[in-house]
């Protein structure tokens, strides 16, 4: 009897080694996964909607954002104007809701215009829900920078590199606008006065805030001597504390003398001056630190309202009796 040949079993792998072909069917399996998960690619700058300006430049993704962004730079067009007494420089703002809104965009062509460029995120998130009576609160509670108060610390530093360039201490250029989520600095100016300019530019519900605030801490003041002195602190309510009083004060100088005095207090700085050369010729402030203090603590008191005291609760020991 003739045998009919078998068909021969296929082969099989080696225990532990995939057969031929699955890893490219594994790969074609797992490619639309992968492709899905990717991040997008970032977004151009020309995909956000501008608001027509002539004195600056504004970017946010949708109208109402660059509606709501439009408020705070007028805000600090109207703070810097009423310091200075000179128009804004022109500068380019890019305002978002949120932190991974402008990862989704890039901003390269923005930074290449050569203008100051403030990149600011909403830090509660919404920025249509920051109004003015909301920056109240925050100011006095976390101390979260406006985008106004970002804008006035743009403005300041391009004014001040314009001044040194005028006054033939500096030719360089604008240095590159910092990292998102870091503070600006200009190295010719100390803290103190970045902050308390930057907050001139504020919105006034704000800067009756941080006066209301200095007013209730001003027996926990930071003396003048180092106030003028010392950087920025890193714990959020010495952050407040440092950023009220050092606004408290250009505030009385801009009621007691002028905007024009905060310029001159600038252009000492900028030389490399102490704050008392600025004030000398002043007719009504002292130009000693320790003096001036008194003084700002005295104006203060007189000025601004002392916090109302808690009403004493029923049945309290020491209260009165009938």
């Amino acid at each position: 009897m003739s045998r009919t040949p078998s068909t021969p079993a296929p082969a099989r792998a080696p225990f532990g080694v995939a057969p031929r072909g699955a890893f490219s069917a594994l790969a074609s399996a797992l490619l639309p996964l992968a492709i899905a998960a990717a991040p997008p690619p970032a977004a151009a700058a020309d995909t956000l909607v501008t608001y027509p300006n002539i004195y600056f430049d504004l970017y946010a993704p949708t109208t109402a954002e660059t509606d709501e962004a439009a408020s705070h730079v007028r805000q600090a067009q109207r703070g810097f104007g009423a310091t200075v007494g000179e128009r804004t420089p022109r500068i380019t703002v890019v305002a978002f809701a949120s932190d991974s809104v402008r990862r989704r965009h890039d901003l390269e062509r923005l930074r290449r215009r050569g203008f100051p460029l403030v990149v600011w995120t909403s830090p509660p998130g919404e920025l249509a829900r920051r109004t003015p009576a909301a920056l109240t609160a925050l100011a006095l509670r976390e101390n979260l920078a406006s985008l106004a108060h970002d804008i006035g610390h743009a403005f300041l530093e391009a004014y001040a590199d314009r001044r040194l360039r005028e006054l033939g201490l500096s030719g360089g250029p604008t240095p590159p606008a910092p990292p998102p989520g870091a503070h600006r600095d200009h190295a010719a100016l100390p803290d103190w006065f970045e902050e308390g300019f930057a907050a001139l530019c504020e919105f006034p519900q704000v800067q009756q805030a941080r006066l209301r605030a200095m007013r209730q801490t001003l027996d926990r003041r930071l003396p003048f001597t180092r106030l003028f002195a010392m950087s920025r602190p890193a714990d959020p309510a010495a952050a407040a504390l440092f950023a009220n009083q050092s606004y408290a004060l250009l505030h009385m100088v801009t009621k007691v003398e002028t905007g024009a005095t905060v310029n001159e207090i600038a252009i000492a700085l900028l030389r490399g001056r102490p704050v008392g050369e600025a004030l000398t010729n002043a007719r009504h402030l002292l130009s000693k630190p320790e003096a001036l203090e008194a003084q700002w603590v005295e104006w203060m008191t007189a000025n601004v309202p002392a916090p109302a005291a808690a009403p004493a609760a029923k049945g309290a020991r020491g209260a009165p009796g009938r």
